[in-house]
């Protein structure tokens, strides 16, 4: 709160005294020397960060940002009695641009370092804001106070904010001493100095400032010109002020509304193509319609994108850097590069002189044609943040978003129903992630989602499908997870994938948490051995699919009497038998026979055969439930099976395989039987499969039609020769059946 408090008030002394810095330059020198404007502001503002980036490698920072707002408060209260004096406004528009936005850069990196990991992500995009909303008040307030007091008013308000600015800045580095600032620290064992691909992804980010200042430049000394025609005196510096805040405005709804629905649902590509793609879209007007109004929405355009997507994309390229090299080149690209272009640019107006100002049109092509460049470099530098961020995992290409049957929003509304509270909306969330044949390396991407409850989802998915190549995200993520209940989740996945890197930090939460507490106990048994059975039978009531997945991997410690033992030993009594002996199991007795059951119908002995088949015979939920959860795995070990059981315990499971995303090696099992309702009912379910994509062994099929039909002829043969039937019955199931 300190942090965006503090950045909120710099920008909106920041705007306030640029305003006031550029309406006193075009009423002393009009809007003929417009290119020495931009080369003062760009101009001021690269030599001023090069020389904070100089003196904060040998200074104290904290020293240096104190030391920045005091020699801002002073210029901005003393450039109205220095302006009265004769000094030149040049000097003006080089002090107060180059100080004030100099120390908004080092503000916000005080802030960025008070926060870090997920943290930072819910609390950077406020401080953003704030920013924003610093700008939209001062140039929406400075508006209305120039038209009423005149325009010297402005520094003096600049200058009174920068003391508030000022002491916020003591109590917030005061706040960071005692809390810590765990943006401005490095993991143990990360290096500070550049690799070799975040060196390239560098010299990307540098083109891209250097094209994006020119375009600016270009953009600005045509906007300047337009206003300079329209309006003279106050008048225009309340047209400057009102513009500043209108776009702070327009930005700060952005911010609010769309911008964080951008980052989430959007790829960084597409991020950073935005700003550069509108501005071309606009200019393209401009050019084809020289006027005001196509060149203010040109104008409004870049101040709003470049702040809305162009930066915030910037600042996730930089993300890849450590925290040292991070901090010093977010100055340096904002402050040196980004000015050193609009520098370049402003001096090659100088030397075409008044001819680009009277041929608005050609200008506009000629920015166009840059900004067509600027894309292109913003679009490569993109593909080397990407590259950069795989690299530690040991990623060497991109993985793209190859979703065949379903697109980005639609997986994270699904994962998000797979993370409900409600078992049967989860159930089924996670039924139509499995049948739309979503690869679960395709979840990586989403680990870092903002929501808890689907990141856990998708950890347990990822559980249940371990995959190898995402061990490397799955640490990554695991490592920054601050819910108990998804921490859990993860240290399942990856205790199941075989890595043990997440036990030490469960022990440290263990105490804290009994959901991290039994994480970590069940992966250290399924990782390393012990009381198995144990385990087992705890994760029968507990946590199925992690039962499975143990018996799966320690079957060697079990013998298959300890199996059957356990097992049977968790099943209990029947709900039926319970009923009739007048004891109504407990929640957690039903939990706990609703987890054998699972484990039986997957991985269950020979000897536990009769448990299941009980189960199914009676109709109980949690056998249906255990068939419909089959994976491939399970419905391989059942299939052996199906021919000893009884013919209703057979159709039990054909009606419910219908549910199940893997029921189509059983079904082609039941289909293969001699019994006729069996058939009946595995054709229906074959029919539900085959109308949701799965494929079906035709051999089968036709045994069970032919099976379906000896038996419908038999049973008109004998309706026939039935002397009870009478007309009215034998002309209804004629009917029935034609």
């Amino acid at each position: 709160m300190l942090g965006a408090a503090m950045v909120l008030l710099c920008n909106l002394v920041a705007v306030t005294l640029r305003s006031f810095a550029e309406v006193a330059f075009l009423e002393a020198y009009g809007p003929s020397k417009l290119p020495w404007l931009l080369v003062a502001n760009a101009g001021g503002f690269a030599v001023a960060t090069l020389g904070y980036d100089f003196i904060s490698r040998h200074a104290s920072s904290r020293v240096v940002d104190l030391g920045l707002l005091v020699a801002l408060f002073v210029s901005a209260a003393a450039s109205p009695a220095l302006l009265e004096a004769g000094v030149p406004p040049v000097v003006l528009v080089v002090a107060l641009a180059a100080f004030s936005q100099v120390a908004g850069l080092a503000l916000w990196n005080r802030v960025a370092a008070s926060v870090a990991g997920r943290d930072a992500r819910r609390m950077l995009p406020r401080a953003g804001a704030a920013v924003t909303l610093g700008g939209a008040i001062a140039g929406l307030g400075a508006g209305a106070i120039v038209y009423r007091t005149g325009l010297t008013a402005l520094p003096y308000i600049g200058a009174s904010v920068t003391v508030i600015v000022l002491i916020l800045c003591i109590v917030q580095e005061k706040a960071l001493v005692k809390g810590g600032a765990p943006g401005a620290t490095a993991p143990p064992g990360t290096s500070e100095t550049l690799g070799p691909l975040q060196k390239r992804l560098l010299s990307s980010l540098i083109v891209v400032a250097l094209l994006e200042g020119v375009v600016a430049t270009l953009i600005d000394l045509q906007f300047i010109a337009q206003l300079k025609s329209r309006y003279q005196g106050d008048t225009l510096a309340v047209a400057v002020t009102l513009f500043y805040g209108g776009t702070n405005g327009v930005l700060f709804l952005l911010q609010v509304l769309a911008v964080p629905r951008i980052l989430v649902t959007r790829s960084l590509p597409t991020t950073a193509a935005i700003h550069p793609v509108m501005a071309i879209a606009w200019y393209v007007v401009f050019a084809i319609a020289p006027g005001f109004v196509a060149i203010a929405g040109t104008r409004t355009t870049d101040q709003v994108l470049r702040l809305a997507t162009s930066r915030t994309a910037q600042e996730i390229q930089l993300s890849a850097f450590p925290p040292g090299p991070r901090a010093r080149w977010k100055v340096l690209l904002r402050g040196a590069m980004w000015p050193l272009g609009a520098a370049v640019a402003a001096l090659v107006l100088l030397q075409i002189g008044p001819v680009a100002v009277a041929h608005p049109t050609t200008l506009a092509a000629a920015a166009v044609g840059i900004a067509v460049i600027w894309s292109i470099a913003a679009q490569i530098g993109a593909r080397r943040f990407q590259t950069a961020l795989a690299a530690p995992l040991g990623i060497r290409s991109h993985r793209a978003e190859d979703l065949r049957t379903i697109d980005l929003e639609t997986l994270e509304r699904w994962s998000q129903m797979a993370g409900s509270d409600d078992p049967r909306e989860a159930a089924l969330a996670r039924g139509v992630i499995a049948r739309a044949r979503v690869k679960a390396s395709d979840l990586g991407d989403h680990l870092r989602h903002d929501e808890p409850a689907v990141r856990t989802a998708l950890f347990e998915q990822l559980a249940r499908s371990p995959t190898p190549e995402l061990r490397g995200e799955l640490r990554a993520a695991a490592e920054i997870e601050d819910d108990d209940r998804a921490l859990a989740a993860a240290i399942k996945a990856l205790a199941i994938a075989g890595d043990d890197s997440m036990l030490p930090r469960g022990r440290s939460r263990a105490g804290l948490s009994r959901e991290v507490a039994e994480a970590v106990r069940s992966a250290e048994v399924t990782l390393s051995g012990g009381d198995v059975a144990g385990e087992l039978a705890r994760l029968c009531e507990r946590d199925p699919e992690w039962g499975v997945a143990l018996v799966r991997i320690r079957r060697a410690d079990l013998t298959d009497a300890q199996l059957t033992e356990t097992l049977t030993a968790c099943a209990g009594t029947p709900p039926s038998t319970a009923a009739t002996t007048k004891r109504a199991p407990t929640d957690t007795h039903a939990a706990r026979r609703a987890g054998a059951l699972a484990v039986i119908a997957r991985v269950g002995p020979d000897a536990t055969l009769p448990i299941l088949t009980e189960a199914l015979e009676t109709g109980e939920s949690a056998a249906i439930s255990a068939i419909v959860a089959l994976d491939p795995e399970g419905a391989r070990h059942l299939t052996p099976w199906i021919a000893r059981m009884t013919p209703l315990a057979r159709i039990a499971i054909a009606r419910a395989l219908a549910g199940a995303p893997e029921g189509a090696a059983l079904v082609g099992a039941l289909l293969g039987g001699n019994d006729p309702e069996v058939a009946h009912a595995a054709l229906r379910t074959a029919l539900a499969i085959a109308r949701g994509g799965g494929t079906l062994p035709e051999a089968p099929i036709a045994a069970a039609n032919r099976v379906s039909l000896e038996a419908l002829v038999v049973h008109l043969d004998a309706r026939d020769a039935s002397t009870r039937w009478s007309p009215c019955a034998k002309q209804e199931l004629e009917i029935a059946i034609r």
